[in-house]
């Protein structure tokens, strides 16, 4: 096995795992973040709640379910239909069992909401144009974070090894930059 044997392994696969979900927030904030810009200048629609319903999705057997909601409604100056599945942009954490079921209390059947839709694609629905911006600038930074996760590392390493042999006494630090084979030039 190598030097750093399973338990190196296992790390690595971790920071590297890191570094990617890393790169993934950093390409994916800067567009949810775009929507949810755009989404404020959007014009909305009174409507009334019809259904609003929380119920796990199964992707494969034996995984855990992804929750999700889905609110159906109807348009108060026309009677038109319309299906919600995503609340407003910028909610970067998954729909879990708690976070489903707080949305689909917050709108009941019966409810009048405002819903606000694209003029360039009218199908597209959210009720909630505003989201905190907390959350979409955590998201950046730990996208930063754990993309420079692994330069961090590997300087670390170098630090922690260069005061390790400056504490040691060995190693050019001592020496004054000389090496011990360099000093008969003069």
């Amino acid at each position: 096995m190598k030097p750093g044997g399973l338990l190196g392994n296992i790390a690595g696969g971790a920071v590297l795992l890191a570094f990617f979900h890393g790169l993934m927030l950093l390409a994916f904030v800067p567009f949810e973040m775009k929507k949810l810009a755009d989404a404020r200048q959007w014009p909305s629609r009174a409507g009334i709640i019809t259904q609003s319903s929380a119920s796990p999705v199964y992707r494969k057997r034996g995984w855990r379910p992804r929750w999700s909601y889905v609110i159906h409604g109807t348009f108060a100056d026309n009677g038109e239909p319309f299906v919600i599945t995503r609340v407003r942009y910028g909610d970067l954490i998954g729909g879990g069992k708690t976070k489903s079921r707080e949305v689909v209390s917050r709108y009941p059947a019966g409810s009048t909401v405002q819903v606000f839709y694209s003029p360039q694609r009218p199908r597209t629905l959210i009720l909630e144009p505003q989201a905190p911006a907390d959350e979409l600038r955590r998201a950046l930074g730990l996208g930063v974070v754990l993309a420079l996760l692994p330069v961090l590392l590997y300087a670390g390493g170098r630090l922690k090894k260069a005061l390790t042999a400056a504490a040691r006494g060995d190693g050019r630090a001592q020496r004054g930059g000389v090496e011990s084979g360099d000093d008969h030039l003069g």
